[in-house]
């Protein structure tokens, strides 16, 4: 087409229209900074929100389903403090999932019922078990792909006390007293979620001094950790200290072995950051009296040249530590990825947040979880030993410095059947779902809670998705709000930086004056004329749009070294790691990407209909006249 053809020519720089030119090019700067702005900001906060989602539906799990009141008052969940098959206990869901009878309630040997206590549910003369079915309805979601793994959870609280033993003296030193310190608080305990698919990712990496204190600990003794006046442990004989070694590296793979950096070995030079293979020294290991008789095999190539080398245990550090049994630390599949918390010489393995490792917890301190309960004439305080098998990143969760991972075991220990609430007002027990995509969370809720009206049962339970919860709700519409004013003011940005083209277009109509009436008097309608100018604000849109685009794709790749500049200048980081993590999202916004390459032409194209219509006025005779 000839309209396209003169637009193009009507944006190449020439001398005789010197200044429509210079406008063109302010023009064209202008908004591609504008748009280099918006992209970056806006995918920014994008990858903030994604990631500060995904650290809250990593734990909590993105679908939430909790026990109603009426639950609690229903004869399926009251028959068991009355009937000796539960053993006149009240059942947690796992328990109600598990037990051999939906109604265990024996007219034979149990009392009789009250006459006020309610009565069971039945469907199609069947009885009706609540807890059974919801997990089938669950399991044929999973089977159709709709959700990717669900689990039951429970949640207490407990008195946490640990005993830092910090000075690592080993046998054969001639100092033998330990610096011991106390550390205690009131914690929340939140059973294990051992089939949470993105558990293992917030499980932080074991690191050297973790795997060395935790070595150390192995001779010694912390069977008296649980005592009110606990000082000093005593050293584990040797046949004890040799059986844990053993236990422990029969189990221990680590992913690399890192050597001392510029270390010198049998005089070859081994260079920053190399990795080999290594393999304990069994001898060493049922011979070893303390940590540092024990010994390691590395044998690796370097330089094209094959070597082998003894050091020290003590001598090296690991990246990315595993054991593959369930007798040191936690347990971790690599393959499967999966945790489970061990019991460890007798102590139930827990899981801290990072918050305590930042207060100098490690790997291997032993203390105690301590609890009361309460009968009619007395109470009793109960401690459970324990030991720190690791620590994670508890993302958003507004206890999250205060939340210890545990075994089932101890959460229904403690809980003991008693119908408590948590920090946020819902039950202390539930069943937690994880989906694939976070987009989806809504129309699962839906459909599983179809599925429980269509079985009678929805009004025992309260489905919430992560937009419901109590502690992220607020959060989330502010974060909406944030966006969406933004992209007001966005858009207000771009229509001031678009007005550029208006004036642009008016020199160009008032310089292409005699050209339109040549046009006008070759046959070219108005509807063409204005065409023209139209296509040619639009063409300077674009452009500018794209050359926005590549810059800030080009920033966002960069962006590491641009935050460290500007925090040098400022003289602390500009985004505080507590509230944005360890990095910044760099990663292109596709929304907002779509956003700015049709908003930013179209209102090009508007810009320019002002000129447009100016330039289709234009009588050809009155031009050529004069």
């Amino acid at each position: 087409m000839f309209e396209i053809k003169i637009a193009l020519k009507y944006l190449l720089f020439k001398k005789r229209r010197f200044s429509s030119s210079i406008i063109s090019l302010i023009s064209i700067f202008i908004i591609s900074l504008v748009v280099w702005l918006i992209l970056i900001f806006l995918s920014v906060t994008d990858g903030i929100e994604k990631n500060w989602l995904n650290k809250l539906t990593s734990l909590n799990a993105p679908i939430r389903v909790s026990l109603s009141d009426e639950y609690y008052t229903s004869y399926y969940y009251l028959i068991d403090s009355i009937s000796s098959f539960s053993d006149y206990s009240a059942k947690t869901i796992k328990e109600k999932f598990l037990a051999d009878k939906s109604d265990p309630y024996d007219i034979s040997v149990d009392r009789e019922l009250p006459i006020n206590f309610p009565r069971p549910l039945y469907n199609n003369e069947e009885y009706v078990d609540p807890i059974k079915n919801i997990f089938s309805i669950l399991e044929n979601l999973k089977k159709n792909n709709k959700i990717v793994s669900f689990q039951d959870f429970e949640v207490s609280a407990a008195l946490l006390r640990l005993n830092l033993n910090r000075t690592n003296i080993s046998k054969d030193s001639n100092f033998k007293s330990d610096k011991i310190s106390f550390l205690t608080q009131m914690t929340y305990l939140l059973s294990l979620q051992d089939k949470n698919p993105f558990l293992a990712n917030l499980v932080l990496p074991i690191s050297k001094e973790d795997f060395m204190h935790f070595l150390f600990n192995l001779e010694k003794n912390f069977d008296l950790a649980s005592k009110d006046f606990f000082t000093c442990p005593n050293f584990a004989s040797e046949n004890i200290f040799q059986s844990r070694l053993l236990n422990f590296f029969n189990n221990f793979e680590a992913e690399k072995i890192l050597i001392e950096q510029n270390s010198i070995v049998e005089n070859i030079k081994i260079k920053k950051d190399s990795f080999f293979n290594i393999k304990f020294l069994e001898e060493s290991i049922k011979n070893a009296k303390s940590i540092n008789d024990l010994k390691v095999s590395i044998n690796g190539v370097l330089n094209n040249k094959k070597v082998n080398f003894i050091k020290p245990l003590k001598d090296l550090e690991f990246k990315n530590i595993y054991t593959q049994s369930k007798g040191s630390f936690f347990y971790q599949s690599i393959k499967q990825n999966n945790i489970s918390l061990p019991k460890i010489d007798g102590k139930a393995s827990i899981l801290l947040p990072k918050h305590y490792k930042k207060n100098s917890v490690l790997i291997g301190d032993n203390g105690f979880l301590s609890f009361t309960t309460i009968s009619f004439n007395s109470s009793n305080e109960i401690r459970i030993p324990i030991i720190v098998a690791g620590f994670y990143d508890p993302g958003v969760l507004p206890i999250g410095s205060k939340c210890i991972i545990v075994n089932d075991e101890i959460t229904k220990t403690i809980n003991a059947g008693i119908n408590s609430q948590n920090f946020d007002g819902s039950s202390n027990n539930g069943i937690n779902i994880w989906v694939n995509d976070l987009k989806s969370a809504d129309a699962v809720k839906n459909e599983l809670q179809n599925e429980l009206e269509n079985q009678n049962i929805s009004s025992f339970f309260k489905l919430e998705t992560f937009k419901d919860f109590e502690f992220s709700k607020d959060l989330l519409q502010q974060f909406q709000s944030d966006k969406t004013l933004f992209v007001l003011i966005a858009i207000i940005i771009l229509i001031a930086a678009c007005s550029n083209i208006v004036s642009m277009l008016i020199l160009l109509v008032n310089d292409k004056k005699k050209e339109i009436a040549i046009l006008r008097a070759m046959g070219a309608s108005k509807k063409s004329i204005a065409f023209i100018f139209g296509l040619t604000g639009f063409i300077l849109g674009l452009i500018a749009s794209l050359f926005g685009t590549f810059s800030a794709i080009f920033t966002l790749k960069h962006l590491d070294f641009l935050i460290t500049i500007l925090s040098k200048i400022q003289g602390h980081n500009i985004f505080n790691e507590s509230f944005f993590g360890s990095t910044i999202p760099n990663e292109i916004s596709f929304e907002a990407l779509v956003f700015i390459l049709i908003l930013t032409p179209v209102l090009a194209l508007l810009a320019g209909l002002i000129p447009a219509i100016k330039a289709s006025k234009i009588h050809p005779t009155k031009v050529l006249r004069s």
